[in-house]
């Protein structure tokens, strides 16, 4: 049986909230143990140009590693 990965994230304002802070955490010199588990995605917005950084949780499985 597959892995399931359940969604359960906040809306609006306090995810924008969590995103900054993570973002803060996640860029200092040392993150200490949360880096284990997140990572910061760096990338352009397609159409827009817009660059973008977002944090987004890193999980072993099946010997690789996926970012959720």
């Amino acid at each position: 049986m597959s892995p399931v990965v359940v969604r359960d994230l906040p809306e609006g304002a306090e995810r924008a909230a969590a995103d900054a802070r993570m973002r803060e955490l996640l860029s200092g010199p040392e993150p200490g143990p949360v880096a284990e588990r997140l990572a910061l995605l760096h990338f352009t917005g397609r159409r827009s140009g817009r660059p973008y950084t977002v944090p987004a949780g890193v999980h072993p499985l099946g010997g690789a590693l996926v970012v959720a």
